[in-house]
């Protein structure tokens, strides 16, 4: 574990104020009761409220806002609720069931310019990156755009919860959330090997979590899929290094 504080309101401020997901069309007031107290009750009522009703009734009350709050036919990219990284889905053309994003070189350059925004984040406070790391899954698993994962990854700055960002063109707020915190699962952890055929007392230095199941198969003789993007861990097994 390792101090971590959530995003995300930074993310979906981000996504919203720098035009990347639009907002909903007002020029029809909607009647339903669900969005009438949306719009009489306080937030704050609202969500101590939502703590007496079961879970699944709970979940579809925030599908229902997630789909219902942006105009999909307007939308470039959106955020995908999460508490501590963050993700970034293009609302890309026949994959989502509204998109407007064409494959390849539109897609490409979208998320060239969401990188470059998230990358200008700044956290006023103390006048650092606000963002630390900004991945793309097409790059992390050397894949066509996924049917089912985010677009990017986007890990913050952790050590404290960050109310304000600023970025050139806006300036992102968040408020705490009902659900909050101080810490959540590091992306680092260690690895320790024993057996027969495992070196003894060797320091295997840094090891990418995507190089196990190769290096396994080896261990136990199977061959090694050439669709798996890791390597075996030569240093790991005795007599191979």
């Amino acid at each position: 574990m390792e101090d971590d504080f959530p995003t995300t309101g930074l993310i979906e401020a981000f996504c919203r104020q720098l035009g990347y997901q639009a907002p909903p069309e007002s020029s029809r007031a909607s009647c339903r009761p669900i969005d009438l107290i949306r719009c009489v009750l306080p937030e704050a009522w609202r969500i101590a409220l939502s703590r007496h009703l079961p879970r699944e009734r709970r979940e579809r009350l925030l599908a229902d806002q997630f789909r219902n709050g942006t105009n999909w036919r307007k939308t470039t990219a959106f955020a995908i609720p999460a508490a501590y990284t963050s993700f970034v889905r293009v609302n890309l053309r026949g994959r989502e069931p509204e998109g407007i994003v064409e494959p390849d070189a539109e897609y490409e350059a979208l998320l060239g310019r969401i990188m470059s925004d998230l990358k200008q984040l700044i956290d006023p406070q103390i006048n650092e990156l606000a963002v630390k790391r900004v991945a793309k899954t097409v790059e992390l698993f050397g894949c066509d755009p996924p049917a089912s994962l985010p677009d990017l990854f986007v890990e913050w700055k952790s050590g404290r919860f960050m109310q304000r960002v600023v970025h050139p063109r806006a300036e992102l707020v968040q408020q705490r959330p009902d659900f909050y915190r101080r810490s959540d699962h590091s992306s680092n952890g260690f690895v320790a090997a024993a057996g027969p055929f495992i070196s003894n007392q060797r320091v295997l230095g840094e090891v990418q979590v995507l190089d196990l199941a190769p290096t396994f198969l080896s261990l136990i003789g199977e061959p090694v899929s050439q669709n798996m993007t890791g390597k075996v861990i030569e240093a790991m097994i005795r007599g191979r290094a």
